[in-house]
């Protein structure tokens, strides 16, 4: 469902439609994939949760904490439909979690509850939103969440640390991020 709502249906060149599901694979099997001596490797930090190209909301930070993964971002989206996609791949590598939010119309936060057995851990997460019916799609935001609980090589008062793919970010934005723990901010 999360990929379907993110990638628009297409036509081949044959003329064969794909599906918005078939049309994600594709994207990924292209551009998510780098070679190694051990074959195809996923590089997470490729993956993309839409085939969008609208910025992501000013101000979008995703942080983890006691639990629960908050994204927020600085102001409510003007779009009818707004949703929130979010994937979630936990800290043992096997397991993920996948979620479709709608947002209401002045929502600039959502909270989601995560498993209790990746409270230990770094946990990577990727968010996008989409609107307009599918007609606004957004870039995808990875971040890389170090364990709320004091893990090895955690950062901060409270063991938590940030890290994550931020595109055109101002060295104020990014230091303002650090100081409040456990976020990557836009």
């Amino acid at each position: 469902v999360l990929l379907a709502e993110g990638y628009s249906p297409q036509t081949q060149r044959n003329g064969r439609k794909v599906g918005s599901y078939h049309a994600a694979v594709a994207t990924a099997l292209r551009e998510w994939f780098e070679d190694s001596t051990h074959g195809p490797q996923l590089d997470t930090s490729r993956l993309r949760l839409t085939d969008g190209v609208t910025a992501l909301p000013e101000g979008l930070a995703i942080a983890r904490l006691n639990g629960t993964l908050r994204v927020s971002w600085r102001s409510a989206l003007r779009w009818q439909g707004a949703k929130l996609l979010i994937a979630i791949h936990g800290p043992k590598g096997k397991e993920w979690v996948c979620k479709v939010i709608p947002l209401a119309t002045d929502a600039t936060s959502a909270t989601m509850r995560l498993p209790a057995t990746w409270r230990k851990g770094a946990i990577e997460a990727w968010g996008a939103f989409v609107g307009n019916g599918g007609r606004i799609r957004t870039q995808t935001h990875h971040a890389t969440l170090l364990s709320t609980r004091g893990a090895a090589g955690a950062t901060g008062g409270r063991g938590r640390a940030w890290a994550g793919s931020i595109a055109e970010t101002s060295r104020e934005r990014r230091e303002m991020a650090e100081e409040q723990g456990d976020r990557t901010a836009l």
